[in-house]
């Protein structure tokens, strides 16, 4: 409604407030509201749809079950980038493209660095899962207090 009487004010003030101007600007308001406005009351043009969008997707991610999938999301790309990378350095072993000593010191960073991503993610699960556990602690002692 906020719009309307903006609108209508910037009317009257350039001198457009004949009737033919104002019942057209009725109507195109109606419409506005009609069309142009979600649940909450706001036009399209007045909300910050990239923040609502990343409000909704942060929301989803706090899920449990989808923060499980995403640790075993990252666990299957770390093992495809594992696996693609071995066949690489193979390939390349195989057509003489790098010695057996540059090989095995290659394989032996690769190896390192997959070890290294592995305890991170398992680092980040235990940091979910003792998240998650304090939270619901904190939530039994929220409703033990509401219920005393």
């Amino acid at each position: 409604m906020s719009l309307y009487i903006k609108l209508m004010s910037y009317f009257i003030i350039s001198g457009m407030n004949d009737r033919a101007h104002i019942s057209d600007f009725n109507r195109s308001a109606e419409f506005s509201r009609r069309h142009g406005a979600d649940e909450s009351g706001t036009s399209i043009f007045e909300r910050d749809s990239f923040k609502e969008f990343t409000n909704k997707k942060f929301r989803e991610l706090l899920k449990q079950e989808n923060l499980n999938e995403m640790i075993k999301m990252r666990e299957q790309a770390l093992e495809f980038r594992h696996n693609s990378q071995v066949e690489y350095m193979n390939k390349m072993l195989e057509n003489k493209r790098v010695s057996p000593r540059t090989f095995q010191r290659r394989k032996l960073e690769l190896e390192k660095w997959v070890t290294k991503e592995r305890e991170q993610i398992k680092k980040s699960k235990r940091d979910i899962q003792k998240g998650w556990t304090s939270f619901a602690e904190a939530m039994k002692r929220v409703i033990q207090r509401i219920i005393l």
